[in-house]
């Protein structure tokens, strides 16, 4: 298995990484005299879209293969991706809180 192929196994984590890192850079670059209530408003919904965007590539995964990298170091099947959608789901919802 190539690099390639593990990063394509590991992108939801990419993608919610890339999100969290721009909602820290946005709220210290701009918004920080702004209200709290807008700064907890553009950090909600940066990651709502970072997540969101997470849940669709879960949703495009081969949802009926099970693929392992490093003899079973990091395993992903239909199990794994429902808990992934889960989990994104919850941190949304946290989000708003």
């Amino acid at each position: 298995m190539s690099f390639f192929d593990l990063l394509i196994l590991i992108a939801p984590e990419a993608i919610v990484l890339a999100a969290a890192l721009v909602v820290l850079v946005v709220d210290m670059a701009e918004m920080r005299h702004k209200r709290t209530r807008l700064r907890r408003l553009v950090a909600a919904l940066l990651s709502t879209v970072g997540c969101l965007l997470a849940l669709y590539w879960l949703g495009q995964a081969d949802q009926g293969q099970r693929n392992s990298y490093s003899e079973g170091l990091l395993v992903v099947d239909p199990l794994v991706l429902l808990m992934k959608q889960v989990i994104l789901l919850l941190t949304v919802l946290t989000a708003w809180i």
